[in-house]
């Protein structure tokens, strides 16, 4: 028997979705492979003390993978050579969600479609309900590249923890039709 080391579980912050293609992978250009994606919304200065503890360890984690594969922490990268995963929500502001004080960092999936969890951990949620707005976590794992110079956060699994104003505008169909009958 083969023992296969178990990696250890990675777990975000609260944070708020947007952009999420976790329904179907995304192509994007004809002939590549298409991938799942998610932006995570974060707001830092509301983060409690557990949600700090995720924080840093992620950023602990995103450090370690930098200087295994670049010599160098994150921070001591050079943003014009390397490509970083965490950016500055007021860099994006014409997105709903998108503000001063947020941080945000789009994760993915490549080789299969990330498992989305309701409130209680155990219940499966349809991807459709996994909307731009709610508030999630994920299980993540930070990875480096040498020849794209980049950091990037890959996606495992999802799990929505609330409901949140939805941040696409979109709204149900019972919002557009009401609950009174309507005649011909």
């Amino acid at each position: 028997m083969v023992h296969v080391e178990k990696r250890s579980v990675l777990l975000t912050p609260t944070f708020r979705v947007a952009f999420p293609e976790v329904a179907e992978p995304k192509m994007f250009a004809p002939g590549q492979k298409g991938r799942y994606s998610c932006v995570a919304l974060f707001t830092p200065s509301e983060f409690t003390d557990k949600d700090k503890a995720k924080w840093a360890a992620l950023i602990g984690a995103c450090n370690k993978v930098s200087t295994e594969t670049f010599k160098k922490p994150m921070k001591e990268l050079n943003r014009s050579v390397y490509k970083t995963p965490f950016q500055k929500g007021d860099e994006k502001g014409q997105y709903a969600g998108f503000s001063a004080g947020v941080i945000f960092f789009t994760m993915s999936a490549y080789a299969r479609r990330p498992s989305i969890l309701s409130i209680d951990g155990v219940t499966p949620l349809d991807p459709a309900d996994f909307y731009p707005g709610c508030y999630a976590r994920a299980s993540v794992n930070p990875s480096a590249n040498r020849q794209w110079k980049s950091i990037s956060i890959g996606m495992n699994h999802l799990q929505k923890l609330g409901e949140g104003e939805r941040l696409d505008g979109a709204t149900s169909a019972a919002e557009d039709f009401g609950s009174q009958p309507c005649r011909p």
